[in-house]
């Protein structure tokens, strides 16, 4: 996890789909970091306990489209982590 050091005594963790979304996020949510792909690999153990040990919510940003939808309802049931997708509609936007 790129950014994992920003996760610490945080109300709320945001975790990002890819290095951009974290660049961009981090400049407005200083408690953020990011995965390398929408995989489950990129949540190993101890990852998850130093994000559940420094925060006191998890909200998981992956894409909008079906395999980063599928990733996110997989992650955020295994782990118990709260998710925020662009509104599916807007993908017909093209944003």
């Amino acid at each position: 996890m790129d950014g994992l050091d920003n996760i610490k005594n945080c109300d709320v963790a945001f975790i990002n789909k890819s290095k951009k979304d974290y660049i961009v996020i981090k400049k407005l949510f200083e408690c953020s970091c990011a995965v390398q792909n929408e995989g489950l690999a990129c949540f190993s153990e101890e990852n998850v306990n130093y994000l559940k040990s420094n925060s006191k919510r998890q909200i998981l940003s992956f894409d909008s489209d079906p395999p980063g939808v599928k990733s996110s309802l997989n992650i955020t049931k295994l782990y118990g982590f709260e998710y925020c997708n662009v509104p599916r509609p807007y993908l017909s936007d093209g944003i």
